[in-house]
């Protein structure tokens, strides 16, 4: 883990806790507007980033969390709470993390480098798709929403 990242896991714990003294992380988000989506979760798939395509048709009957990762920021601690909700629930749940470099350069390195650091820093073991983007035109089509 490089000297930024132990830095942002010592300060995020901290940052977190004062924005919630503050009420800062009150947002609920809801589907007011009962909008249906274009076609349904199950008819999606997306490519993980050893290669494999993996269709959420096998994913029925489980929940599914997606994740929008980033490994060189404050939220880098969440990997090792998704691996443990990985290995706690693995028969009722799947934990998919997304991989994104949209925001200030949080997400360097290649595919392969992104699995070695999640490995080797946090034992990550749950999927991890494709780098790709999350905002903008160009936005991974699973999460496009």
């Amino acid at each position: 883990m490089t000297l930024k990242q132990r830095i942002l896991k010592l300060i995020y714990p901290l940052w977190m806790g004062f924005t919630n003294m503050l009420g800062k992380r009150t947002s609920i988000y809801k589907n007011e507007k009962d909008m249906t989506p274009p076609e349904s979760f199950y008819e999606l798939e997306t490519s993980l980033n050893n290669g494999t395509q993996l269709k959420f048709s096998e994913l029925k009957g489980k929940k599914v969390l997606l994740v929008n990762t980033a490994s060189n920021c404050g939220y880098t601690n969440q990997y090792e709470a998704l691996q443990q909700l990985h290995e706690q629930f693995r028969e009722k749940l799947v934990v998919i993390g997304f991989p994104a470099n949209d925001f200030k350069e949080q997400e360097k390195g290649s595919d392969d480098e992104i699995a070695t650091f999640c490995q080797v820093n946090f034992g990550v073991t749950f999927p991890l798709a494709k780098k790709s983007t999350v905002i903008g035109d160009q936005k991974n089509e699973v999460l496009n929403g």
